[in-house]
């Protein structure tokens, strides 16, 4: 409305329009109020969001962890069983040697009995 419109009005019209701008004020404030709560439950959801995914990439690597720290257990588990068999082995050969040695020395006691027996017959 122009201003030259609203000097001719009454002042039961001016306040009536008065009541009915206030009532638009009033309704277009509570549309704003909303609005402003809807943004910030979005703002609330896109952080939480935000945060989720962080959490997952996080969740993540700590299973990569997790995983890396198993294999490496697996790995120490395989390589200390492998030393043990190595040493078992060795100690079967080592064994071996001394019983071979055993035997020879034996072989040898024999024969030197033998010679000495063979040397008092021939003697006699």
């Amino acid at each position: 409305m122009k201003k030259k419109d609203l000097k001719k009005m009454s002042r039961s019209d001016l306040l009536e329009i008065l009541v009915e701008q206030g009532e638009r004020i009033e309704e277009l404030e509570k549309k704003l109020a909303e609005a402003n709560r809807e943004i910030e439950c979005r703002e609330i959801k896109l952080q939480e969001s935000g945060s989720i995914a962080e959490a997952a990439l996080r969740l993540n690597n700590v299973f990569e962890a997790a995983e890396m720290a198993a294999k490496q257990y697996v790995e120490n588990v395989k390589i200390r069983a492998l030393k043990q068999q190595d040493d078992s082995e060795r100690k079967n050969e080592e064994k071996e040697r001394k019983n071979t040695n055993t035997v020879f020395a034996g072989r040898r006691n024999v024969k030197e009995i033998l010679n000495q027996i063979m040397k008092k017959l021939s003697a006699k």
